[in-house]
């Protein structure tokens, strides 16, 4: 704008300098040359704002030569009549008919008005801010004359400094004059507004194995900003939209990712300056895992089981395919190789001893699209034998109330352990009814009169881990009668001093009858120390503090198909009678307060029940049964009152 008000001045002064000369003309026309020579300036004050210029013409201006000087110095070129002078300095003018020069003009150029806009920024985004503020010389009057635009509320004031938002390229100048010179000049600056920045798009999602590597990676070009652009491409393994890092040398619209085993999200970063970086849409090359098993390596069945084995994996809808290979023993119904689950129903030998091994190597595949490999796995299978009781001889015979033989029991499987249930016919007695491990030697009774057997039903368990369950096998001991007594309890139970009820001894056989009798403690009296048939009724008293016992062993005469008589005991057992003490045996309370009686025996696991009485003032006492009187009682009275408790104890009814 500066040049274009210069260019006006210039057009405007070059006239008015035509005029004056042509005047100048006619008035010097026909004139005398004149020595020295004279310049008439135009106009008249030399003193000029810069950009304009004194118009300078020479009398004579006809007839001779001219050549202008500046400071003494020759203008070359400059050899008119007229002379136009745009720079300070003393000027003459030199004609051919005079060797003196002319009188001097002295031209002063007054500078243009100091004025500039500074700004936060020349270049900026659509929507974004610019800061201007207008600094100028002293002296200086200035005012906005650019934009003219209304909505931007400049033109014509002298706001300073100056916020907008831009939304398109805005060109901003200002005109100002100095009082002191009368100088004026104008200066703008033009903001660049760039539009938005338009990211290019990314293609799909993809999926790969891990380790893989994933296909090129392209972006359609951006546009928009200031045209030029710089690409950086970036990854996350956070998520689409947080984690992401440059990656380095990654500057272009394509990139080719390495290997990778981590699902990552990539995006690229768009820079355009001045405008804020933008990014793409973020595609994400999703690593499906390797699939593992995760199900146990080893499993043990019994000969004849399904393996039934079920693959887990830590990827979810994984494939599974196997082979097998027997490993040790003689092992039938493996398969060479399958899918899925390992439902092979495998074997070993009966009666083998040896356990059977089947080696499955089992390879998961990962689920669609990807179908990734995962990692062979080793699933060791153990076949171990149904364990078998084999012993030689599965039974023995016996006379009742002997002593049977232990029965040592053996099987094909070494370590395989043993249980067992035992029924007997009736009227015999003295056997277990069951146990494990051998069968232990015991006194079997018969009450019969012919040959009994004790059957054991016995079922051997091998060992862990499959702990097989083999066949019930049977045991027989074969019990043959002998002369037995019969009483059916052999015992009874009385109070010391009390007398027993007389025993009537029976067998099953007819037979005569010996006894003796021992006592313990050795205290007891009152006993028959020996005799024969019936056990008369005795007076026995047991002046201890414990149970006694009178054993009467009894044995019937003769024998029974060449088995001897068996000896049995018939027990009195003989109670002591306690004795009970109240510690305290008496006591005084406050009424409410809680009685506190611990009640004792002479006579170890005594109960105790008592009896309370007390008059009718009294509340809170009873009856009642324990080892303690604890009870809460009122007295409803002004005077003392009495609760009298009467304690007894008892042991086995005694």
């Amino acid at each position: 704008m500066k040049q274009i008000l210069l260019c006006q001045n210039k057009k405007a002064l070059s006239l008015w300098r035509m005029l004056s000369v042509f005047s100048f003309l006619l008035v010097g026309y026909g004139s005398k040359a004149q020595c020295p020579p004279v310049i008439t300036a135009f106009p008249s004050t030399t003193s000029i704002c810069a950009g304009d210029s004194v118009t300078m013409v020479c009398t004579p201006s006809t007839g001779t030569t001219w050549q202008w000087y500046k400071d003494g110095d020759a203008l070359i070129g400059e050899t008119s009549s007229a002379f136009y002078a745009f720079e300070g300095g003393n000027y003459t003018v030199l004609t051919g008919s005079c060797a003196t020069p002319s009188n001097p003009v002295a031209v002063t150029i007054k500078p243009f008005p100091f004025l500039s806009i500074s700004y936060s920024a020349l270049a900026i985004c659509v929507g974004e801010e610019v800061t201007l503020t207008v600094s100028t010389g002293p002296n200086i009057t200035w005012l906005w004359i650019a934009p003219a635009s209304p909505s931007f509320l400049l033109f014509g004031t002298s706001l300073n400094p100056v916020v907008k938002t831009l939304s398109s390229t805005t060109t901003f100048q200002i005109m100002g004059a100095d009082s002191i010179t009368n100088c004026a000049s104008t200066t703008a600056v033009t903001i660049v507004v760039n539009p938005f920045i338009t990211p290019g798009t990314l293609q799909s999602d993809v999926e790969i194995c891990a380790g893989d590597t994933p296909p090129m990676m392209t972006s359609t070009p951006s546009s928009g900003g200031s045209g030029e652009f710089t690409y950086q491409w970036q990854s996350s393994t956070t998520n689409s939209t947080s984690g992401f890092a440059n990656i380095e040398d990654a500057n272009g619209l394509s990139f080719q990712p390495e290997a990778i085993f981590d699902t990552t999200w990539y995006r690229v970063a768009i820079i355009s300056a001045p405008c804020p970086p933008v990014y793409t849409n973020s595609v994400v090359v999703q690593v499906n895992p390797t699939a593992e098993i995760n199900s146990p390596s080893a499993k043990a069945i019994c000969s004849g089981d399904n393996v039934a084995y079920t693959p887990s994996s830590n990827v979810l809808d994984a494939t599974y395919s196997w082979t097998a290979t027997i490993t040790s023993g003689l092992v039938s119904g493996a398969s060479a190789s399958g899918n899925g689950s390992i439902d092979d129903f495998l074997s070993v030998p009966a009666g083998s001893s040896e356990v059977g091994t089947v080696s499955y190597i089992l390879t998961p595949t990962g689920p669609a699209p990807t179908f990734c490999p995962g990692i062979p796995f080793e699933l060791i299978v153990s076949i171990y034998p149904i364990p078998l009781v084999v012993n030689a001889t599965l039974f023995q015979d016996m006379c009742a109330g002997i002593t049977s033989q232990v029965v040592v029991l053996q099987s094909n499987e070494p370590a395989s352990t043993f249980t067992w249930e035992a029924t007997a016919d009736e009227g015999i007695s003295g056997f277990e009814a069951s146990g494990s491990g051998d069968i232990p030697p015991m006194p079997i009774l018969s009450l019969l009169t012919i040959p009994g057997t004790v059957t054991y039903s016995i079922t051997a368990v091998g060992p862990p881990l499959a702990n097989c369950t083999g066949p019930t096998a049977t045991y027989i001991i074969n019990v043959n009668p002998s002369p037995s007594i019969t009483n059916n309890p052999l015992q009874q139970s009385i109070c010391t001093g009390d007398t027993t009820s007389e025993v009537i001894i029976t067998s099953n056989v007819p037979s005569s009858f010996t006894w003796e009798a021992t006592a313990a403690p050795a205290s007891i009296t009152g006993y028959q120390e020996s005799g024969t048939d019936i056990i008369p009724a005795q007076i026995i008293t047991n002046p201890s503090n414990i149970q006694g016992v009178v054993t009467y062993t009894i044995l019937p005469s003769g024998n029974l198909n060449g088995c001897t008589a068996v000896p049995s005991d018939y027990i009195v057992f003989v109670n002591p009678q306690p004795i009970a003490t109240a510690t305290p045996s008496a006591a005084t309370i406050c009424s409410g307060d809680t009685t506190n009686i611990i009640l004792t025996s002479t006579v170890d696991s005594s109960i105790f029940s008592w009896t309370a009485t007390g008059t009718s003032d009294l509340s809170g006492f009873g009856d009642g049964t324990g080892d303690t009187i604890s009870q809460a009682i009122i007295n409803n009275s002004n005077e003392p009152h009495d609760v009298t408790y009467t304690i007894t104890p008892f042991f086995n009814g005694c």
